[in-house]
């Protein structure tokens, strides 16, 4: 008895139902019985799994394989086998017959039987060449991060502008007083904590002072403006009260003079 091929080779995907043919011949010039077994039935259906092969003939057997719950890991081998045992048999034996009357068959060859094993293994090829193709592809460019970190801009070691003292001053004391796990600070741009704290609290009395000098100036310009109003309306009140008196008395002696 000869088997072909000598291996069953499965393409991916695994998890598919794939059949294969394998032929069964017979050399001799008297018929053979022969059965299939396998070492992993539930995953293999054989059809016939027995028969009767005649004399210088063959016959055909289609393995169909019921396909894996998931793929197996790339590389990995199969471990499903195939026996082909046969036996001498005469003309009366019957292909439907063989499984029923197996046991008969092999007491009757008195250990004459021929047994051809074959191997099921998985063929990741087709796998292979798609991963290369993917290989060559050149992945997508990461875009680059963009720097969560904030710097604050903080006063210099210099004096602030005179033009906003106060706003200087709040900023320094808002760099100082940023929590250190929420904001990086530079300390060689701000110096030591407390000498800025110092430094930012003489230029914030320096703005208070200003702010109030300029405030007490604008206040005496104001009260100056407004006497200066007030003298301005009495004395033109003063002068047109005048003219009136002296009116009404010319008035006054012109009636006098006709009434004389």
């Amino acid at each position: 008895m000869q088997i072909s091929p000598k291996n069953i080779a499965l393409e991916e995907p695994f998890t598919a139902t794939q059949s294969r043919t394998v032929t069964v011949s017979n050399d001799l010039d008297t018929p053979i019985a022969f059965k299939v077994k396998t070492t992993a039935p539930k995953l293999y259906c054989v059809r016939p799994n027995s028969g009767v092969v005649a004399p210088r003939s063959t016959l055909e057997v289609d393995i169909t394989f019921q396909g894996l719950e998931k793929e197996p890991a790339l590389g990995a081998k199969c471990k499903d086998k195939f026996l082909f045992v046969s036996v001498p048999c005469d003309d009366t034996v019957a292909s439907k017959d063989v499984g029923s009357v197996w046991p008969q068959l092999e007491a009757s060859a008195k250990g004459k039987s021929t047994d051809v094993k074959i191997k099921v293994m998985y063929n990741f090829d087709n796998m292979n060449t798609i991963q290369e193709e993917s290989s060559l592809v050149d992945p997508p460019a990461t875009p680059a991060k963009k720097s969560i970190a904030k710097d604050i801009s903080t006063p210099a070691q210099t004096p602030a502008p005179a033009t906003a003292p106060a706003t200087a001053a709040k900023a320094a004391l808002d760099a100082v007083n940023t929590p250190a796990h929420n904001t990086t600070i530079n300390q060689s741009m701000i110096g030591t904590p407390a000498v800025q704290v110092k430094k930012a609290s003489s230029s914030s009395s320096s703005a208070q002072k200003n702010s109030t000098e300029v405030k007490q100036r604008n206040t005496a310009a104001t009260e100056t403006s407004a006497e200066k109003e007030v003298q301005k309306q009495v004395q033109e009140k003063k002068g047109g009260i005048s003219y009136i008196a002296v009116l009404l008395i010319l008035i006054t002696l012109f009636i006098i003079s006709r009434l004389v």
